[in-house]
């Protein structure tokens, strides 16, 4: 009998609780649990920039706001809303009719309701958040999106969730596996490049008034890019009838053991590339060495570098290389070995690499390091060479930077380089 008893005060507190409504600061808020709250109404005399606060307190607790209910800020003009990291539910038109122009998803939303955004006719840019698994039908359809990035945490797209918007390019995360019906329909006139990062082809529609790209299932408009070596897959999984198909180079890896010793130019993966020297300098070129290079793994033999010839010393040292044709590329990683001319120990040096494009000055980004670097004179680790990777050096992710240009330069007594394993890869939208 008690816990009988027990069990049903609990159950009447849970129920008090969940029915407990305030408001504050012209929000209306839902308890949920004993420290989560649901905005289910908004009084718009509070104006048409809202600040959703991640926390709010009422009575002596302190609520994390968790949820953006159905209809909560349905047709109350806003022209601007912050959403705060807190939250990881937008439900069912909880936007819907508004002059939004542009909104940002936090990292902490991972579903996105039925018509949440529908019918906001100014809204020209949103940016989705890194967790993010399903995105509602109807969900940003009637707005004035131009291109949409869905984040590889994604694997539903649900009917008509972009329909009638000016979208000219779309492109798909790695995981998504289901595009509904209608998805991006009413964009004809304007799209023109479709990117698909999954492996296996998302299911479609195709054909019929219902088709995921355009009624009738004409694509003929629509330019292609898929995968390398998955287009047969997708022409076999109804993604038909596009303008092209291009297959998205996988990342690749220039090691130097096929190029021409002494020569200042190389080719890897069909794309050319100029090594050119810096001020001072005559003689960057490819070097064969027996062991002397570094492949990410093992030693090789040929990598760039300024051993022959007699430069000043104690200046440093420095060299670009360059696409050939100018074309824009991401630069993932290489190995850099620096030592003093005659290969003693005892270096002492700034590294900086900057990428750049178009012949333009100023730098796209500026890495400059000056711990962490191996004297490679020691020959070890790496052989003597010291690992850059543009997603971590400098403290910000330059890896899917485009660029066409990157100068490596050095101080002081590092009076040689040699690099080695040049990894990158093309920009997903060129």
């Amino acid at each position: 009998m008690k816990k009988k008893m027990l069990f049903l005060i609990t159950f009447l507190v849970h129920i008090i609780i969940c029915a407990q409504t305030f408001a504050d600061n012209n929000i209306t808020y839902k308890v949920i649990s004993a420290n989560t709250v649901e905005i289910t109404g908004y009084d718009n005399t509070g104006g048409t920039n809202v600040t959703i606060p991640a926390t709010v307190a009422n009575a002596l607790t302190t609520y994390n706001v968790t949820s953006i209910g159905a209809l909560a800020f349905f047709n109350k003009g806003l022209t601007s809303v912050i959403i705060p990291n807190s939250v990881t539910n937008i439900s069912n038109v909880a936007f819907r009719v508004n002059q939004l122009t542009n909104v940002t998803i936090p990292n902490s939303v991972n579903n996105i309701g039925v018509g949440a955004f529908v019918s906001n006719p100014l809204l020209t840019s949103v940016t989705f958040g890194s967790s993010l698994n399903t995105i509602g039908s109807s969900s940003f359809g009637g707005c004035a999106l131009t291109h949409i990035d869905i984040p590889d945490s994604v694997t539903t797209i649900g009917n008509a969730a972009f329909g009638n918007n000016q979208l000219e390019s779309i492109t798909l995360g790695t995981n998504v596996s289901t595009i509904g019906t209608s998805a991006f329909t009413g964009n004809t006139s304007t799209l023109n490049t479709v990117i698909s990062k999954a492996i296996t082809p998302p299911t479609i529609t195709t054909g019929g008034t219902t088709d995921t790209f355009n009624p009738g299932g004409d694509r003929s408009g629509i330019d292609l890019i898929v995968p390398g070596g998955t287009s047969a897959t997708y022409n076999g999984s109804n993604w038909t009838d596009f303008a092209s198909v291009t297959e998205i180079m996988s990342q690749s890896t220039e090691t130097f053991e096929t190029e021409t010793t002494g020569s200042t130019s190389f080719t890897n993966n069909s794309q050319s590339f100029t090594i050119e020297n810096g001020a001072g300098e005559t003689t960057y070129d490819i070097e064969n060495f027996t062991n002397g290079g570094w492949n990410g793994s093992s030693s090789d033999n040929k990598f760039i570098d300024n051993s022959s010839g007699s430069p000043a010393l104690n200046d440093g040292t420095s060299f670009s290389i360059k696409t050939t044709d100018g074309k824009d590329i991401n630069i993932k990683s290489f190995y850099l070995f620096v030592s003093k001319r005659n290969l003693t120990t005892g270096v002492s040096t700034t590294i900086t690499i900057t990428g750049k494009k178009n012949g333009v000055v100023t730098p796209i980004f500026t890495i400059t390091k000056s711990s962490g670097i191996v004297d490679g004179a020691n020959f070890t680790p790496n052989n003597g060479f010291t690992f850059i990777d543009f997603s971590l050096e400098g403290g910000a992710n330059n890896s899917n930077t485009p660029v066409d240009e990157i100068v490596i330069s050095s101080t002081g007594n590092a009076d040689y380089l040699a690099l080695d394993a040049f990894t990158w890869d093309i920009p997903n939208q060129q």
